[in-house]
């Protein structure tokens, strides 16, 4: 088995198209990365992020002076004008503070967000009592752990990563390997080398199968190697993260009948307690695992073309085409515009998943307001999506009359 995948590996590493694929994607990669990179670097500063929350106070409460913005609109501004000004205190805060010893910093943060969190649970909102509990168990986890949570080396270098992955995953991943893939067994058939690849004295499912298992090999490799390096390259220019530091991961969402009330619409918020706190390198396990997954779906779909159209063009055309649309669904997704159609189908496309990143984190359900969004739900649609669309290649391929 292992010669006909190495095989198969050998006639996809030699072909230009794979290698010309990967410069491009590695180029969009770095390019996008190292933007986000220097603009955060750029608003990095206690006294940038002052200025610029200050901007966006004044901005937002400009706009609650037009006559333009619907009541629900008025009442959104109206929380984030509330955020922004607690966030602007803790800055100034922290300004303040800047010269104290982080155990003595973190210890008196504990004090504070202990006291939020018994206030919050007084009033009884889910989404404070969530963010409450979580900024205490941050806290208690620095202090458990001895990580300084206010050591600036690495910070831009995680969080521009895990931006630029969420930006070229969503929008560009699947055209990326639909190119790489969709000719993997359609190119077999003109020339005609499937005939001489069906003499040899192997199954057709083994054939098939090897071929599956190359193409997901290759792709792995195009997708997460450059995203590797992308990651070395920050941490060169700017100092490595702390792996320990701790990030949230794998929070739920429920239907809140306070928020809809509240809003006049559909509203979420935060199941307590389901949010975890992970280091960034467990996070990055998690991360890169559903990206394999996602690496392995879009693969399978793009397989399944290349098997059921004998032309080449067309059927990187076709894949191209799917990736095309899955992107301008992914994009929609993020500005919550989708149709109400797509929303109540959302939590069971492929694409909904391919931000690993806003997966993880549980962005994403809070985004569609859709709570059956989570990571359990992503594993369980990609190996659905996956196994489906290999098993109809499976079948397609045993079934065709290779010499019409």
């Amino acid at each position: 088995m292992w010669g006909l995948i190495s095989n198969e590996l050998y006639k996809i590493i030699k072909k230009k198209k794979f290698w010309v694929t990967l410069i491009v994607f590695a180029a969009i990669l770095f390019l996008f990365g190292f933007f986000q990179y220097s603009n955060q670097k750029k608003y990095r500063s206690p006294e940038k992020r002052i200025e610029m929350t200050k901007t966006q106070i004044e901005t937002n409460k400009k706009s609650l002076q037009s006559g333009g913005i619907s009541a629900n609109e008025r009442k959104k501004v109206k929380q984030t004008i509330v955020q922004e000004e607690q966030s602007l205190k803790k800055l100034k805060k922290d300004e303040e503070d800047k010269n104290v010893e982080w155990t003595r910093r973190v210890e008196k943060d504990l004090r504070a967000n202990k006291e939020e969190l018994i206030k919050a649970k007084t009033k009884g909102k889910n989404e404070d009592i969530d963010n409450a509990t979580t900024a205490v168990s941050k806290d208690q986890y620095y202090l458990d752990n001895n990580v300084d949570p206010y050591s600036e080396t690495g910070k831009d270098v995680f969080s521009a990563f895990l931006n630029t992955k969420a930006f070229i995953e969503i929008i560009i991943v699947f055209m990326i390997i639909a190119v790489a893939t969709s000719d993997i067994v359609s190119s077999e058939y003109s020339p005609a080398t499937i005939k001489m690849l069906l003499a040899k004295p192997v199954s057709r499912f083994k054939i098939l199968l090897s071929k599956f298992i190359a193409i997901f090999i290759a792709n792995s490799f195009l997708i997460i190697i450059p995203q590797l390096l992308l990651f070395i390259a920050l941490g060169t220019m700017d100092g490595f993260p702390n792996m320990l530091s701790p990030v949230t991961a794998g929070t739920k969402y429920q239907y809140d009948k306070a928020v809809i009330a509240t809003n006049n619409q559909i509203g979420v918020s935060p199941i307590v307690g389901s949010t975890q706190i992970v280091s960034y390198a467990k996070y990055l396990l998690y991360v890169t695992g559903i990206d394999l997954l996602f690496i392995a779906t879009c693969v399978s779909i793009c397989f399944l073309i290349s098997v059921l159209i004998k032309n080449s063009g067309i059927a990187i055309g076709s894949s191209v085409g799917i990736g095309l649309a899955m992107s301008i669904l992914g994009i929609m997704m993020l500005q919550g515009s989708l149709p109400a159609v797509l929303e109540k189908v959302s939590p069971y496309l492929p694409m909904t998943y391919a931000s690993s990143d806003m997966l993880v984190y549980g962005y994403l359900a809070k985004t569609i307001d859709n709570p059956s969004i989570t990571m359990d739900m992503g594993v369980g649609v990609l190996v659905f999506y996956t196994i489906v669309c290999f098993v109809i290649s499976s079948i397609v391929f045993m079934k065709r009359d290779m010499l019409a």
